[in-house]
């Protein structure tokens, strides 16, 4: 689409402003008929509506802008915005094309892990900060403790925020959204959003690290038709809410959530937990599906030896209305260092997982995996469908493949243009990164740590 041109525009409306004027008497104005309102539901965002808030059209040779909200002065002042592009992407990758979701970030497919991390300049560069941490916090960094509040070396960041992370997470979410809708069967809308997110943890794993929101940031973007926000609630605990919905419509399914982060280290692993939700609204049916519980992340390698990355535990998921309740657990065989040491080999790869749906919310699939079928047969527990695959490349549901590493490919994350100057685009440590001035991005990083600090004391004084 091309710029838009605020001066030309603001012209244009004062001529037709003039006209009006000079024609005497009251000003004649076309109201919205049957057919306009339809055409401005349906406007789509490079074809956008002249209109207030009352209905009104307001005739302009070359209608190119939506005018979202009036302001009411004499002659009518608008606030103009410049809707998002429209992006019209192919996901389904064909026979001739590759998905590069883990080869942009350096990995590859493990043989004793589910994905290993190929870049050795950073491990390097990562191994130099834990060696200067340890000496710096000591034992903390490797009993299991925290390290979320620990404040790191510019090195080992990307210049992205981690609110920017948590929507490229749901890149995949459009496409499985338009088959849930078409699916009026609960038990097959239930499958495909289980579907979605273990598709989706292929966009989880990373090596650089995001900065960390500061309160009361946000992060606005686009993924295909849905607009994604994210805010960072709360410092300590470091938790970020978000919402997605298809924008300009009515009766679609829209999401919320939140999301709390923490990070643990143990000797050469650090664990990545990501406690929460995600609520999956769906108005035609009146029925949620919400994710309760989710996959753990494990980076191995930390010190010495192959960096890898796998997931363990389990991934839950429900629809309380149609009582139905959803449980994968991943890579299920795993064993402790004292078996692996003594050479006790797994059954399963370490991107295996297996799951259910039942109509029991107080069935544990972990605990019963191979009670499943004798649960069954006794009427203890109803079983609806049911989950197979490794989660670096391929799924069934119900013994039938429905997705394979190199049939998809995620939506591109867009940036809002014009977001609020709370984004964390406008952030001067990021900034800096982006332009490799590396003393620079530290300085403001600490400088903004800093700030943030003074604040939450400011806060705690005030409660007191």
């Amino acid at each position: 689409m091309e710029d838009f041109d605020q001066d030309k525009m603001l012209k244009d409306f004062e001529k037709e402003m003039k006209k009006n004027k000079k024609k005497g008497g009251e000003k004649e104005v076309a109201t919205l008929d049957d057919s306009d309102k339809e055409k401005l539901y349906n406007a789509t965002h490079d074809k956008l509506m002249l209109a207030d808030t009352d209905g009104e059209i307001h005739h302009v040779e070359e209608i190119d802008y939506i005018i979202r909200d009036v302001l009411k002065h004499q002659d009518k002042a608008f606030k103009l915005e410049r809707a998002r592009e429209e992006t019209k992407e192919t996901l389904e990758l064909a026979e001739d094309e590759v998905n590069d979701t883990f080869s942009k970030r350096d990995f590859d497919f493990g043989d004793h892990a589910a994905l290993n991390y190929l870049n050795e300049e950073n491990v390097k560069n990562q191994r130099g900060v834990l060696l200067y941490l340890a000496k710096k916090i000591g034992v903390n960094l490797l009993t299991g403790k925290s390290i979320m509040n620990v404040s790191l070396p510019i090195k080992i960041f990307e210049p992205k925020s981690h609110l920017e992370k948590v929507a490229n997470d749901f890149c995949f979410l459009p496409y499985y959204l338009d088959k849930a809708v078409a699916e009026k069967n609960p038990i097959e809308r239930l499958k495909i959003l289980v579907s979605w997110y273990i598709v989706s943890m292929q966009l989880e794993p990373q090596m650089m690290k995001p900065f960390n929101p500061i309160l009361g940031e946000t992060f606005q973007s686009t993924i295909g038709e849905y607009e994604f926000v994210c805010e960072q609630i709360s410092h300590h605990p470091p938790i970020s809410a978000f919402q997605m919905w298809k924008h300009g419509a009515v009766g679609e399914p829209y999401l919320d959530g939140r999301f709390e982060f923490e990070a643990q280290t143990g000797f050469s692993t650090i664990t990545g937990i990501k406690m929460g939700y995600i609520a999956i609204h769906f108005p035609d049916m009146d029925n949620t599906i919400r994710f309760t519980e989710f996959p753990i992340g494990e980076i191995h390698g930390l010190m010495k030896g192959t960096r890898t990355y796998d997931y363990t535990k389990t991934l839950k998921a429900e629809d309380e209305t149609n009582g139905l309740y959803a449980e994968c657990v991943f890579n299920p065989d795993k064993k402790g260092w004292f078996k692996r040491m003594f050479g006790s080999s797994q059954k399963t790869n370490h991107d295996y997982f297996d799951g259910v749906v039942t109509d029991s919310k107080d069935f544990s699939y972990k605990s019963n995996r191979d009670e499943v079928e004798k649960m069954k047969k006794k009427h203890k527990i109803e079983v609806f469908a049911r989950f197979e695959g490794n989660w670096t490349n391929s799924l069934c549901v119900d013994d039938v493949q429905v997705w394979n590493y190199h049939s998809l490919r995620p939506y591109k994350l867009n940036y809002i243009n014009n977001p609020l100057p709370s984004d964390g685009r406008f952030r001067t440590d990021l900034i800096a990164l982006l332009n490799h001035d590396f003393s620079k991005a530290q300085e403001q990083k600490d400088e903004l740590e800093n700030i943030q600090r003074n604040d939450r004391k400011l806060r705690k004084q005030a409660n007191k």
